[in-house]
């Protein structure tokens, strides 16, 4: 059985779908699962911002577009790139566990391990993420942000030569690209809230896909699939763009109830809010949506 995995072309993006085919080819070693790339706008348009390209779906719209004209069998994404809406006809049918999700640093001319409250004091810092611009303003307002973007290397060789003292970047995105001995400072991710998804692949595929979609519980996490569930519906009842600050740390408790901590922020970074709800999987969803209520409210 012939399986085509759809992605885009950076380094980490094949990365993840050798993950993925890896773990088709553990479950089913008389498959040939094939790796497919295809490129997306935000890709094609690196140096634009992406809030003119009209927002993360630019990542996934290719994507989709060749899993519903059933040129690809499945597409990978990471979950952070996925908007809450997705092509008619597919569903997120797997979410593999990620292996981290904190926010890190890439600070070319510091030497040893920093935490976010011991780095000099002045540093230039660069991100595009709404997200981290409004925490870094919380955490260490003397930082001075310096907008980037582009994939991981590109954003790092910017650094070295000199655009910023250092980048932010997902602690994940470095481990699976090999480069986490060149990570300077890790934030502690309670505090420092993640993006919704973060860190999280996820397996698009199409819902009359009956093998595919049966693979794809087998590459799944159960326990990844009902935090991120959870998350995607907190999206969702916010109906917020991309460029609005938000972080969610959602984790099972060993008494088996969710806790998931919320970040949000207004567009200057000047309203910082945090919130922390806790409840039984089947009861924690009345307080996600009272919860969204609560942060549209804060914006008007």
């Amino acid at each position: 059985m012939q399986i085509k995995i759809g992605t885009r072309g950076s380094k980490l993006a094949l990365r993840q779908a050798t993950i993925v085919l890896e773990k088709i080819k553990e479950i089913m070693p008389d498959s040939d699962p094939v790796i497919t790339i295809i490129q997306s706008e935000g890709d094609l348009k690196a140096d634009t911002p992406l809030a003119e390209l009209g927002g993360k779906g630019v990542f996934i719209k290719t994507l989709e577009d060749a899993l519903v004209q059933q040129k690809i069998d499945m597409a990978v994404h990471s979950l952070k790139d996925v908007t809450t809406e997705i092509a008619e006809g597919t569903e997120l049918a797997a979410f593999l566990d990620p292996e981290s999700i904190v926010d890190v640093m890439v600070c070319p001319g510091l030497q040893g391990d920093w935490t976010l409250e011991t780095l000099p004091e002045g540093l230039a810092i660069a991100t595009s993420s709404a997200r981290r611009k409004a925490l870094l303003a919380e955490y260490r307002p003397d930082i001075r942000i310096v907008d980037i973007r582009g994939n991981v290397d590109t954003r790092i060789r910017k650094c070295k030569e000199g655009l910023a003292d250092g980048v932010m970047l997902s602690e994940v995105g470095l481990v699976r690209l090999g480069l986490e001995d060149q990570i300077s400072c890790r934030c502690e991710v309670s505090r420092f809230i993640p993006a919704p998804g973060q860190g999280v692949m996820t397996v698009q595929a199409r819902t009359e896909d009956q093998a595919v979609m049966e693979l794809c519980q087998k590459l799944g996490s159960k326990i990844q699939k009902e935090i991120s569930d959870m998350e995607l519906c907190l999206l969702r009842e916010l109906g917020l763009g991309c460029n609005y600050p938000l972080g969610v740390y959602t984790s099972s408790e060993d008494d088996g109830r969710v806790k998931m901590r919320v970040f949000w922020a207004s567009l200057d970074g000047e309203m910082r809010l945090f919130k922390t709800i806790c409840g039984a999987k089947d009861q924690i969803r009345d307080q996600i949506s009272a919860l969204a209520v609560e942060i549209k409210a804060s914006y008007s």
